[in-house]
């Protein structure tokens, strides 16, 4: 019932694009129903369709990879092959990782409705709904699910219909929240949302309020709005315009959401846009259990925003909050199966607390240098380390279950990101050029030679060592052709020693109802389990078709 109703309302909606037409909610028809005092409501929506295929591209000489996996400790000479799938009760640790050029990334249908009333001057109530079909995809046949079935191709099968239904289908009411403003200076906002902190673009050093479901493509190339997961909040604003500053109260109880909601989707869940299947410590795991946090009054999450202006250039905010560790998960402990020395029965991974606390900059230079600056800087107190799945040590209490023990750490991030307009005239002699260049930097204070060697990145990934420091350098271009029909837009980033992508996309607004985009995405990475290494495998080509009403 469910499916047929989202496909029935896309049909109608379909239907309304093809006209070129647009709805319109009651005060649409003219101003006789604001004079008569009734509530005003306003209808958009949007549909999109989106398709995508693995294609090898420059970085990988146009040859597709394919999937190798060896046993651990030996010589690159003597290595012996093995299959993590087949044999998941031996440690076999793939190298490369790979699809048949042409398999499908993406095959996504997304239906949004957006409704605004506003019963009386004072309240107003905002709502999306959003209902989402995707196509079963062959890249979620090799996973890492919580409950797995033994045998090969059941799993395969088995794994393939869970990541579609758990994630590829959705038809829920995203975000519904009541906004109250009592004052000029004071207002309330009650209900499921949204809420963005920080300015720095898709890396969200201090926009940690609300995690992300980046399962269904790239995070790097979607729109904040489309990956956040919304939670049920409280929010306040004290507004002091006498000296320019605001003061922004948040509280998530999370007694509301969804248990799985509360944190960043697990990208080991997924196949297409998830991280390469690793088979470490070499045991089957039948069970992995995730102790999401929420529903109880130990989980709630709470902290505020002090934003200000110091002249009309610069701007600066002050953010601090109590939060959980959105990903990845930490192991804990696992309980071995009686009867067996390869199995594992459970395998518990938990989200430790953390607090954040940041401060962001922002200063506008005129001309001529006519540049925006920002900086921004979180530190994560602490953030907490999974060890190798190889270190652990016995319960002496109960023979059957092995301890890990994680390691808090102090990390401290922080970026700098330059944007300027910039005439590029053999390129684009009418439209200017926004250039946008970052630099992100990760530093742990504390790390010592021993943690280097025993600490890492992600549960299970026991190559993917942390590192004391760690580099990025990004770099977005954009110009506009023919009065916006086209927008060309290159992004672009480097991860030192050798990691990294580059985007190419190209955006067709055919008026204002239609408009397509087709993206192209080349990653590259010197080790597959490193990094954007994770994705290297993923060279993708991917096309948008959608309307707006």
């Amino acid at each position: 019932m469910k499916t047929s109703l989202t496909l029935l309302t896309a049909l109608a909606v379909f239907a309304a694009c093809l006209l070129g037409g647009r709805l319109y909610a009651q005060d649409d028809f003219g101003d006789e129903f604001a004079d008569e005092g009734e509530p005003a409501l306003t209808v958009n929506g949007s549909l999109e369709v989106r398709a995508g295929v693995f294609v090898p591209l420059i970085s990988d000489g146009f040859e597709a990879y394919r999937n190798k996996a060896y046993e651990p400790d030996l010589s690159p000479e003597g290595r012996v092959r093995c299959d993590p799938v087949k044999v998941p009760t031996n440690q076999c640790i793939p190298e490369e990782h790979g699809k048949d050029p042409g398999s499908m990334s993406m095959g996504r249908g997304t239906l949004q409705l957006e409704a605004e009333w506003t019963p009386h001057p004072q309240v107003v109530v905002f709502g999306i709904l959003r209902g989402v079909r995707s196509m079963p995809l062959e890249a979620d046949e090799e996973i890492t699910k919580p409950l797995t079935p033994l045998d090969p191709e059941t799993r395969r099968e088995v794994n393939k219909d869970w990541v579609h239904d758990e994630f590829y289908e959705e038809l829920e009411l995203r975000e519904i929240f009541v906004d109250a403003y009592p004052s000029d200076w004071f207002s309330v906002r009650l209900g499921r949302q949204q809420v963005a902190w920080g300015d720095l673009g898709q890396y969200r050093l201090l926009d940690v309020v609300n995690p992300s479901d980046n399962t269904w493509h790239w995070s790097t190339l979607e729109s904040f709005k489309d990956t956040k997961i919304p939670l049920w909040m409280a929010k306040a604003l004290i507004e002091m315009p006498s000296i320019s500053h605001s003061l922004e109260l948040l509280w998530a109880p999370l007694f509301f959401d969804e248990p799985d909601d509360t944190v960043n989707k697990i990208l080991t869940f997924v196949g297409a846009w998830g991280v390469p299947m690793t088979n470490t410590p070499g045991l089957f795991v039948y069970n992995r259990v995730f102790r999401y946090p929420g529903g109880d009054l130990n989980d709630m999450r709470g902290g505020f925003q002090w934003k200000g202006e110091i002249g009309e250039a610069f701007n600066y905010s002050l953010v601090y909050y109590y939060t959980h560790q959105l990903t990845p998960p930490v192991a804990v402990d696992y309980f071995r199966t009686p009867e067996s020395m390869t199995e594992i029965e459970t395998f518990n991974l938990e989200f430790p607390r953390q607090h954040i606390t940041g401060l962001s900059m922002e200063y506008a230079f005129e001309n001529p240098i006519g540049m925006v600056a920002k900086i921004e800087g979180a530190v994560e107190l602490p953030r907490t380390y999974p060890t190798r799945t190889n270190i652990f040590t016995n319960d002496e209490n109960d023979p059957s279950r092995n301890i890990y023990k994680p390691k808090e750490l102090v990390a401290v991030n922080y970026g700098v990101q330059l944007t300027r307009p910039t005439m590029i005239r053999f390129l684009n002699p009418t439209q200017n050029f926004l250039l946008v260049l970052q630099f992100l930097h990760t530093m742990i204070p504390g790390l010592t030679e021993d943690d280097k060697k025993d600490l890492t990145e992600i549960t299970n990934f026991n190559k993917y060592f942390v590192k004391m420091h760690s580099f990025t350098f990004a770099f977005v271009a954009r110009t506009i052709y023919l009065n916006g029909l086209l927008t060309p837009t290159l992004s672009a980033a480097f991860i030192p020693p050798d990691n990294g992508y580059y985007s190419l996309s190209l955006d067709v607004r055919l008026n204002e109802v239609w408009k397509t985009k087709l993206t192209v995405i080349d990653f590259f990475g010197g080790d597959p389990y490193k990094s954007v290494g994770l994705f290297r495998d993923r060279d993708e080509v991917n096309l948008t078709i959608a309307c707006q009403f």
